[in-house]
């Protein structure tokens, strides 16, 4: 049944005080056809309360058999989320959990009543975990709606920044991303699986402006006689800003992170031009050291003693500058330097003792 066909149908049953409802709900395809939830959420949303007192009405007659009983428990319950009632959706969808719970439509429903009360952890995991039992029916495979609420709630799950569990996992959401990709396949045109496809575009495989171009196309695909067409256009509006937020936040990280490298470097490089410069003006020192107790040593001294007095002063000034650098710099790979330096000076000083020792 075309869509604008359809619309007229399901208004003229509002409109004659829902005279041929029943009519209708037994001419909808198997439970398993995507059909039978589209058609029944468009009734939903065309109508009033007045719809809940005629499926009461319906299901008071005890002619109608189990099919039927099933189509009038979906109705009321696409009732209560189309009018954005989330609570008294959960609760009658949980009402039928022990009759229903091995129908993969069921699970399917009692997911998207888990998905609108809440997305607090919790829920929304009972939710991933009843969609994830739905996707699993061999019958339902290629029914894109039950397909798709799976997908739409690990990627919600993605977005509001779920850490991983036991039921959380990263094989979950690559059956959630191989899904979406599946249900674009299958149903290319429908504006709201093209829009999911952009959410997992921008928040799962970084790519912003393909995701951009998928939440565009959902706004250009969806149909202005469409029952709620402002609602889901705002939906989408906000699924495109949420995608710009997104790419700018990550293009602002990786210019923090580049910042914060290039700091980083020049940080280090201040750090080595402070030890070059500390070195330079240690090694002018000692040597304006030599030179002024040289200068000191030499008068009033024989030549043997002074020149040995000298030396010694070189090796003291030596171990100085070796502690010096062991103190300031502290660097692992200076030990080996820093021990020659040692060495070095030991030999001059004991050397010049032994000598002096032997001439005297």
């Amino acid at each position: 049944m075309k869509e604008a066909k359809l619309i007229t149908k399901v208004k003229s049953i509002v409109n004659n005080q829902y005279e041929g409802l029943l009519l209708f709900l037994k001419e909808l395809p198997h439970y398993t056809d995507r059909k039978f939830e589209t058609n029944i959420a468009t009734l939903a949303a065309a109508s009033d309360q007045r719809l809940l007192q005629k499926l009461d009405e319906i299901k008071e007659n005890d002619d109608i058999d189990d099919d039927l009983h099933f189509t009038l428990f979906v109705v009321k319950a696409t009732f209560f989320r189309r009018h954005k009632d989330h609570t008294m959706f959960l609760q009658y969808v949980d009402k039928y959990k022990d009759i229903y719970y091995d129908n993969p439509l069921f699970l399917h429903i009692l997911s998207m009543a888990h998905k609108t009360v809440s997305w607090d952890k919790d829920t929304l995991l009972d939710a991933i975990e009843y969609s994830r039992k739905a996707v699993n029916f061999k019958e339902v495979e290629n029914h894109v709606g039950i397909l798709h609420n799976f997908s739409e709630n690990v990627v919600i799950a993605l977005e509001e920044e779920f850490p991983f569990d036991t039921i959380f996992t990263k094989s979950l959401v690559e059956q959630g991303y191989k899904i979406m990709k599946k249900i674009v396949q299958l149903d290319p045109d429908y504006p709201k699986f093209q829009c999911t496809m952009g959410r997992w575009m921008a928040i799962y495989k970084k790519e912003y402006n393909l995701a951009k171009r998928y939440i565009e196309s959902a706004i250009d695909k969806e149909s202005s006689q469409s029952i709620d067409y402002s609602l889901r256009i705002g939906d989408y509006q906000r699924f495109l800003l949420k995608t710009e937020v997104l790419q700018n936040k990550d293009q602002l990280n990786e210019e923090v992170s580049k910042t914060k490298k290039e700091l980083e470097a020049a940080t280090k490089e201040l750090n080595r031009m402070k030890d070059d410069n500390l070195k330079t003006l240690g090694f002018f020192t000692a040597i304006l050291g030599v030179i002024i107790g040289s200068l000191q040593i030499i008068s009033g001294q024989e030549f043997y003693d002074a020149a040995l007095l000298i030396v010694i002063l070189c090796g003291a000034l030596i171990l100085s500058f070796a502690s010096f650098t062991f103190i300031i710099f502290q660097d692992k790979r200076r030990k080996l330097t820093i021990l020659l330096l040692v060495i070095s000076g030991a030999i001059l000083i004991s050397g010049s003792v032994l000598t002096y020792i032997l001439l005297n």
